[in-house]
């Protein structure tokens, strides 16, 4: 059974979980010019009280039905992984700053890199909350935020505030009941002619 929820991105990574990209999906290639887009809608959610929520994408994934205790719940992206990645690459910027700055904010870098980024008590791949294929793009995307948040006349409280401002649409599917291929190329279609 699909289910369809309006999230914010630190709800959608929160909990023991890993996203993984599948094996035929083509490499992590958002450019910069995407990363600025982005970076820009949070700056201006930021400084802008009149800005509640700001819509930025989907992420559709399918959920593995049965977990053993000892390992955690997979999530299979079928689209979204391009977005998906590049906050991930943001919010480990962030993370970053605040370890170069412990001393000047309210943030606490071990608690936002175990909740958001990691599975605290996993070992091995599981450790991690997202796994991809490697890209050149990942490193140039990461420093580019690296770089956007050294350089911000913004706080690091006043980006992260920016950062949960950001929506996406978190579509999860249910590997026994749901055909992913279908819904997928569904969502395509409509989106196309809503164009």
């Amino acid at each position: 059974m699909v289910k369809i929820n309006e999230s914010n991105l630190f709800k959608l990574l929160d909990g023991n979980k890993q996203f993984i990209t599948p094996l035929h999906q083509k490499n992590y290639s958002s450019s910069e010019e995407q990363s600025q887009a982005l970076w820009d809608d949070i700056t201006n959610a930021a400084q802008n009280d009149n800005i509640k929520a700001h819509f930025i994408g989907s992420i559709i994934y399918i959920q593995e039905g049965l977990y053993s205790m000892s390992s955690c719940p997979k999530h299979m992206i079928i689209d979204g992984q391009q977005l998906l990645t590049t906050l991930m690459l943001l919010i480990t910027a962030l993370v970053n700053n605040i370890e170069e700055n412990p001393d000047s904010i309210n943030l606490n870098a071990d608690e936002i890199r175990e909740i958001y980024l990691i599975n605290h008590h996993k070992k091995g791949d599981e450790h991690y909350k997202l796994i991809l294929n490697e890209s050149e793009e990942i490193f140039n995307n990461y420093n580019f935020f690296l770089d956007q948040i050294r350089k911000s006349s913004l706080s690091l409280d006043e980006i992260q505030k920016g950062i949960e401002k950001m929506l996406v649409v978190d579509i999860a599917l249910d590997s026994n009941s749901d055909n992913p291929q279908l819904i997928f190329e569904s969502l395509n279609l409509t989106a196309s002619n809503l164009i």
